[in-house]
């Protein structure tokens, strides 16, 4: 369920908890009205030309949601730039969305999940297989090395029983002489 106005400048939070905005703001007082808004692509930054303040008296700032079924709502928000001790004063300024348009980005966040679940799988996939891959490669490496090794050694007795072989002709051959 979206934020929704229960009166005197209170809102319904989506976990249906309440949330409470700056002291000055609901029941139609000078100031409760947020600025009026247009297909504006910068809409970001302090408010400014609005009586509205945060909790901590501060100006809010232009935000726009981007999860639940509120994505892409405008609205204004805590005054604060960082998100770690900001308050929840909200003040919507965009029209709530439909119930079926809220059913719709609610299964659009459903896809975006099972994609994120899906993303995940292929990142412990991908790492199971560079692990395999490293194994067989760190496998095969071990093997071509002691082949190599085996190659050399045999080489070596080829060369030394040769050269014995040719020693042992010669000796034959100076000793028949």
């Amino acid at each position: 369920m979206p934020p929704r106005p229960l009166g005197s400048g209170h809102w319904e939070s989506p976990s249906g908890g309440s949330v409470t905005s700056a002291a000055g703001i609901g029941g139609g007082e000078e100031g409760d009205i947020p600025p009026s808004i247009d297909d504006d692509d910068d809409w970001c930054g302090v408010a400014t030309g609005t009586g509205l303040r945060c909790i901590h008296g501060l100006r809010p700032r232009r935000r726009i949601c981007w999860d639940g079924n509120n994505t892409g709502r405008r609205f204004l928000g805590c005054g604060l730039e960082e998100e770690e001790g900001r308050c929840r004063f909200v003040k919507w300024c965009d029209p709530e969305y439909t119930i079926q348009v809220q059913a719709a980005i609610t299964a659009l966040w459903d896809v975006v999940g099972d994609f994120r679940a899906m993303e995940l799988e292929a990142r412990r996939e991908l790492a199971r297989t560079k692990k395999v891959a490293k194994n067989a490669c760190e496998f095969y490496e071990s093997k071509y090395q002691t082949e190599a090794a085996e190659k050399k050694m045999a080489c070596f007795v080829a060369f030394l029983v040769g050269g014995l072989i040719a020693t042992a002709v010669v000796a034959l051959v100076m000793k028949t002489k």
